[in-house]
């Protein structure tokens, strides 16, 4: 591994991405080109793995590992973010946000997207000049950009003051793709659990997809942290649907 100091030249990278091969594991790769569809090149690199490489980087000369930073597996993509993700409390906001611009192009399949999201605890602190931000995304002819917009928008802004705009973003959304509308399921029933008055209004009234409406309601079944009582109001409005 480089040292801290180091610069990130092609022999820098060659010894990185040698151990990056190093701790592969033939049966977690096999495993995970199961579940990540169009994904790039999977090594079969462990999470715990990943998250103390991108520990060690953000504490050295990251901003020059970013600029080397290749794209030529999930693993070295998922990298790049968690670093991201790392450094960002230290830098100017705006700093972090030229680096979200950077990174989600790099976005290409459901696991790199939900995990760089879950990192980004940033965004809790910088609702409001993110906001704008994601919302162009929704927009977006990508389906990982706009997963990308949902999930963070999930994990965020499911509160009292941006809960309406977040269903009406929602009820906006054109983006047929599987890992979109998924998305979208998976975000109502969290802001069910959260708000679940207002999350009643919206599944009554909503715009979404039949399919991702039944798919919302479903999760909010499976939920734990949901009474038998209101499964039992969901499973009519399921069944009304």
């Amino acid at each position: 591994m480089a040292q801290t100091t180091e610069i990130w030249d092609s022999d820098a990278y060659a010894r990185f991405k040698d151990r990056l091969l190093q701790s592969a594991e033939d049966a977690y790769r096999r495993f995970n080109e199961k579940i990540i569809p169009d994904y790039s090149p999977i090594l079969g690199v462990r999470m715990p793995v990943l998250r103390k490489l991108a520990k060690e980087i953000a504490k050295g000369n990251w901003r020059s590992y970013l600029k080397a930073a290749r794209d030529d597996s999930h693993e070295e993509i998922m990298l790049q973010g968690m670093v991201i993700a790392a450094v960002s409390p230290k830098l100017e906001f705006s700093e972090t946000l030229r680096y979200l611009t950077y990174y989600v192009p790099k976005l290409n399949n459901w696991s790199l997207v939900d995990a760089f999201c879950g990192d980004m605890k940033i965004i809790a602190r910088h609702q409001q000049e993110t906001y704008a931000f994601l919302t162009r995304y929704l927009k977006s002819a990508e389906e990982y950009a706009v997963r990308f917009a949902i999930v963070m928008l999930l994990h965020y802004y499911l509160d009292a003051q941006y809960l309406p705009e977040v269903f009406a973003l929602f009820n906006s959304v054109r983006h047929t793709g599987y890992y979109v509308q998924m998305a979208l399921a998976w975000a109502v029933s969290i802001a069910f659990v959260k708000m679940p008055e207002e999350t009643w209004a919206y599944l009554r009234q909503n715009r979404l997809l039949p399919w991702t409406q039944q798919k919302a309601l479903q999760k909010i079944l499976e939920s734990n942290r949901v009474t038998q009582e209101t499964k039992a109001q969901i499973r009519r409005l399921k069944e009304q649907k």
